[in-house]
């Protein structure tokens, strides 16, 4: 009996000094900061920072490998003949005479065949890498050639925000998830597949050769319904109907698109002034001209969201500043919550009403303020 409570004693000891250890450890971390937030939810005051015209040169956006590699040796490949062999198995017969190792990272490398390769071995390499959509790194110091399915590389970027933004949100926006920010050096370092480097350099090629960047300053609110929407009719009818260009219904809520000199912070007005409104998340985005953007407005929440991972997905085609086609998606963690096409001109601003909140008796609403960046293009350094 006694050893039984000496025990129990000295395993509360244990676990008191344990939980002890624990919390001085967790007070002395450092708490993790995402640096992209400031200037993302920074809305309006960072909005206004922006540049309305930005000049681009030539050399402003250079991918760059961020993985260490040597050049292949000079060696002649001459008349180089395989057949139905996976890729890996063919490139080390094809570097075993030069005395290089391949060794393929874990992957399923397409079968193939080829006849007569002739050429530089740097070159025969490069031509069966890119036919099989692989990456190649080669260590001279081991003579060993690395083959794999995905790659580090980063992109330098002008010293602007606004472009660094609108390339963040439209990579995000083409599925190119594994994303970190240099914020000194203005780089985007990815870890990409041949198929993702593809369409980042394609979207690079876009902003060379456009003239806009689209930025949706967008502002959410929780809103207290009241019944029959009346709250919704007698908002507008305060505001009145001459302030309005076009209201029209989706499958779930409406989009209202105000004229060009109606902010849409009047109509929010308007509807605080019949019942209650939060605002529940604010923030930036930038998308180029064109190409989908992923915004995760739930990241800027400045109070609980009944849908904390919130975000938008905002296509659009600028044909000229009196016709933007844009796209509007708001999607949550369980899946599309209401899609809307907007046609705009500069300086109209929008409001998506109506959209249900969830388990909640009210609804949300978004004010959305679509403007442009014009950017023009000289060469030189």
């Amino acid at each position: 009996m006694i050893l039984r409570l000496l025990i129990r004693f000295f395993c509360f000891i244990i676990c008191v000094f344990s939980a002890s250890f624990v919390c001085a450890a967790t007070e002395g971390m450092p708490v993790l900061i995402d640096a992209e937030l400031p200037f993302r939810c920074a809305a309006p005051a960072f909005e206004k920072s922006l540049a309305s015209t930005l000049v681009l040169k030539d050399t402003d956006f250079v991918f760059l490998s961020a993985e260490t590699a040597d050049p292949l040796p000079r060696y002649a490949v001459n008349g180089y003949t395989f057949k139905n062999k996976p890729l890996d198995k063919a490139l080390s017969e094809l570097v075993k005479d030069a005395g290089i190792t391949v060794i393929a990272e874990p992957a399923t490398y397409p079968t193939m065949s080829a006849t007569n390769i002739t050429g530089e071995l740097a070159g025969v390499v490069q031509q069966l890498a890119d036919k099989a959509n692989i990456f190649y790194t080669y260590y001279a110091n081991s003579k060993t050639l690395i083959l794999k399915t995905r790659t580090t590389m980063a992109i330098q970027l002008p010293y602007e925000k606004s472009v660094l933004l609108a390339l963040l949100d439209a990579l995000r926006g083409a599925e190119i998830k594994r994303l970190n920010v240099d914020w000194e050096k203005y780089q985007i370092r990815m870890d990409v597949s041949v198929d993702e480097l593809t369409r980042a350099k394609a979207l690079v090629q876009q902003i060379m050769h456009d003239s806009y960047l689209l930025v949706a300053e967008t502002k959410m609110y929780y809103v207290e319904s009241l019944p029959n929407g009346t709250h919704l009719n007698n908002s507008i009818g305060s505001l009145g109907l001459d302030k309005l260009a076009t209201i029209t219904s989706g499958v779930v809520g409406q989009s209202i698109v105000l004229n060009n000199t109606t902010p849409v912070d009047e109509l929010i007005q308007r509807i605080k002034n019949t019942t209650k409104v939060s605002l529940l998340a604010q923030g930036v985005a930038i998308v180029p001209n064109g190409w989908n953007m992923r915004f995760n407005l739930g990241e800027c929440a400045v109070s609980p969201l009944p849908y904390p991972h919130f975000s938008m997905l905002v296509r659009t085609r600028i044909h000229n500043q009196n016709d933007m086609q844009t796209q509007i998606t708001l999607l949550s963690s369980a899946g599309e919550l209401a899609s809307f096409p907007l046609t705009t001109a500069l300086n109209q601003e929008v409001a998506l009403v109506g959209i249900p909140a969830g388990n909640q008796q009210g609804e949300f609403v978004f004010a959305i303020r679509l403007n442009l960046i014009r950017f023009t293009k000289r060469g030189g350094k």
